[in-house]
């Protein structure tokens, strides 16, 4: 694991100029060393990211992983908190967790809450179809009809670059895909990695399906503190480079969503990069 014994003292010296403008962060990071761990909120339900294993019982994945290795950093125990899409963030401004590594996207309106670190991922988000559609490429699902998760980012930026699409709502993402392997949708929408899942665990005897390689967007995700905390999120970008440079992004990755994993996703970003 990572040994970053000079990145504390370089943190404590920057609270000792900062003043009062990183009290916030200064307690934060005294309160995870007096304490003995990091509080790390987690989703539980996100493979390959943050899931409960069947075997183990255990939360594990990608960013699980990260969690661990940034409590190692800063020589603390790591304590994960299970948590969901919609608790993540309210979790955090009640001081439930220290921080949270939950697939969460960066947008100025989130900006204006929270405190993004630089990115850890950087994902394709898109469309699996039913390959009997003969769909191959995303402008051919124009006037199409597209399952997605009801009140889903992606069921308005459809609306835009699909304009002719047809779009029904549903409250689950199996549900869509239920729905596409009746024939009722051609498509439906979500991250790749939860459209490979979703793949995988269809089973022989489902309607084959393919992932349009052209994605939608792409969005990136970071660490998330509370806002004002600006000297833990620059310990936090530190820490990615660090992640980067000393090769142990690509193994995380190799392991998670590469070559070593069902994915088998080419990492196409830096750890570290900005949002």
């Amino acid at each position: 694991m990572l040994k970053f014994k000079h990145l504390v003292l370089a943190i404590a010296t920057v609270f000792a100029a900062g003043g009062a403008a990183h009290s916030s962060s200064a307690t934060t990071l005294d309160d995870i060393k007096a304490r003995g761990s990091l509080i790390c909120g987690v989703l539980g339900t996100s493979q390959p990211y943050g899931y409960i294993n069947a075997q183990t019982k255990e939360v594990e994945g990608y960013e699980v992983d990260l969690c661990r290795m940034v409590a190692e950093s800063l020589g603390v125990k790591a304590e994960l908190k299970v948590t969901s899409s919609e608790a993540r963030i309210p979790e955090l401004m009640q001081g439930r967790v220290d921080m949270l590594a939950a697939l969460i996207s960066y947008s100025p309106e989130r900006a204006q809450q929270i405190e993004f670190s630089n990115s850890y991922l950087r994902e394709n988000f898109g469309f699996l179809v039913s390959k009997d559609a003969g769909v191959t490429k995303l402008s051919e699902l124009d006037g199409k009809r597209l399952g997605m998760n009801k009140g889903n980012f992606l069921e308005a930026l459809t609306k835009v670059k699909l304009p002719n699409a047809s779009i029904i709502a549903f409250e689950e993402q199996p549900a869509a895909f239920v729905a596409m392997q009746q024939g009722k949708v051609v498509g439906i929408a979500g991250r790749f990695s939860s459209l490979r899942v979703l793949q995988m665990r269809a089973g022989d005897n489902a309607r084959p399906t393919e992932i349009v390689s052209e994605p939608i967007t792409t969005q990136s995700c970071g660490f998330i503190v509370r806002k004002g905390e600006t000297a833990f999120r620059d310990y936090l970008n530190t820490f990615l480079s660090h992640l980067e440079a000393s090769g142990k992004a690509e193994k995380l990755y190799t392991k998670w969503l590469g070559a070593d994993s069902a994915y088998k996703f080419e990492r196409t970003f830096k750890v570290g990069d900005p949002l």
